[in-house]
């Protein structure tokens, strides 16, 4: 039996179009506001701030939390249409055209660029061209935004192997008879609803090797949170074979607000094995180590790996945030955002290429204003109030936040107006 043709909306899913625009705005805003956030002035971090912002916490959070694995869902349902309508070879030779060569070229070409930017000012000709060609044999995978193209590719090639064996298994090739769809119904509203605690505590267990922020060598993905991924990717494919149109979880009619709300609610959470152990010590009685280790954020009362309580918590809220905020998300745009975009520059045809231009875009644009406030790496003395540290990452984070989400649409817009060839690949 195919998929279903019963979907409510036939045709282009303008929903689905707006909510990829606006997640890739939050991705590019998440990783702005990770770099005011951070504090310390050491890459990514930036140089304006000395101490970690904590009121930035709950929004950086809440997006990692969620943002990719919405992406991977989205994803996971698009290239299931892709593959229902295509034979296998034209499938895999589209996705490595769309994924594969993005890859390939920002890995291989356009990485090796971040050597030449960080040399010193007023360098040579020669000495960029050593920087750059030196850079570019160290080949090192898939950094940068293109880990999740590279990761994508991989599972998309998985699809097809797995449709394969499928096909070989029931001896009938494609589709579902009646009684293979309603098992398959039967265990997708399993893994909507409750699929998230097997990906929890299958993201600790895997923290416990690979904490959350340990990336794995070549492909870039980071192990801890590989399981939520693969789980949105199977849900969003699932989701197109039983004609589901939007993430469903928990909470099927839960509102946006609330869900947000849930998940910033719980998320001091994380800090009850610190505060059942004593809390922190007084500053007094910190060594210097110590004072160090706060600031990198590697306290212990905070380590998100490894065999911790804290660590348990965060796996399950990270999960629990994605099987709350991401359907409700999705329900949003389902049924109040369902027309095509007018703008001219903030668009679901340029947010492919914003999302995988925005690092070295942000990158430059981020060292362009630490250069203009903190000339030579000295800051103003205004910069050292408390009003200042207090508030300060969370204005930067607005202004350059929105400067880096309109520069990135702009670099995709006229790439793919501009550039022969690039609109059909992105």
């Amino acid at each position: 039996m195919p998929p279903p043709t019963s979907n409510p909306r036939p045709g282009r899913r303008h929903d689905l179009d707006n909510l990829r625009t606006v997640c890739t705005s939050l991705v590019i805003a998440t990783h702005t506001a990770a770099s005011y956030a951070g504090g310390g002035g050491a890459p990514p971090h930036s140089a304006c701030f000395d101490k970690p912002s904590q009121a930035l916490l709950p929004f950086i959070a809440t997006n990692y939390a969620y943002g990719l694995a919405l992406f991977f869902w989205l994803s996971g349902q698009m290239s299931a249409q892709s593959l229902a309508k295509t034979k296998d070879w034209e499938f895999v030779k589209s996705k490595l055209w769309r994924l594969g060569l993005p890859t390939l070229l920002y890995s291989a070409f356009l990485d090796p660029l971040r050597a030449v930017a960080m040399l010193k000012p007023g360098a040579d000709l020669n000495a960029k061209v050593k920087a750059y060609l030196a850079e570019f044999r160290n080949f090192k995978g898939a950094p940068g935004s293109v880990w999740y193209t590279a990761t994508l590719l991989i599972f998309d090639l998985c699809a097809v192997v797995l449709r394969r064996c499928f096909a070989l298994w029931n001896g009938r090739g494609d589709g579902f008879d009646k009684s293979e769809f309603s098992r398959l119904a039967r265990l997708y509203g399993l893994l909507s609803r409750w699929g998230w605690i097997g990906a929890a505590a299958g993201s600790f267990l895997v923290g416990t090797k690979y904490p959350p922020g340990k990336p794995m060598p070549w492909l870039f993905v980071q192990p801890s949170c590989l399981l939520q991924y693969i789980y949105a990717y199977t849900l969003g494919h699932m989701a197109y074979h039983l004609g589901r149109p939007r993430m469903t979880g928990m909470f099927d009619r839960l509102s946006l607000t609330k869900a947000v709300a849930l998940s910033v609610g719980t998320l001091p959470i994380l800090l009850l094995p610190g505060y059942l152990r004593g809390g922190k010590k007084p500053e007094s009685d910190k060594t210097e180590e110590e004072k160090k280790r706060e600031l990198k954020g590697d306290e212990k009362d905070f380590n998100l790996g490894g065999w911790t309580w804290t660590a348990a918590l965060y796996a399950t809220w990270t999960e629990f945030t994605f099987n709350t905020v991401a359907p409700a998300m999705m329900l949003t745009f389902y049924e109040k955002h369902t027309k095509p975009s007018k703008a001219r520059l903030w668009g679901p045809r340029y947010a492919f290429a914003a999302y995988l231009l925005h690092s070295p875009v942000s990158w430059f644009i981020n060292e362009r204003v630490d250069a203009l406030l903190v000339p030579n790496g000295k800051k103003p003395a205004w910069m050292s109030s408390k009003l200042w540290e207090d508030l300060g990452p969370i204005l930067m984070t607005g202004a350059v936040g929105a400067l880096d989400v309109v520069a990135s649409f702009g670099t995709g817009l006229l790439l793919i107006d501009y550039v022969p060839g690039a609109g059909h690949i992105l």
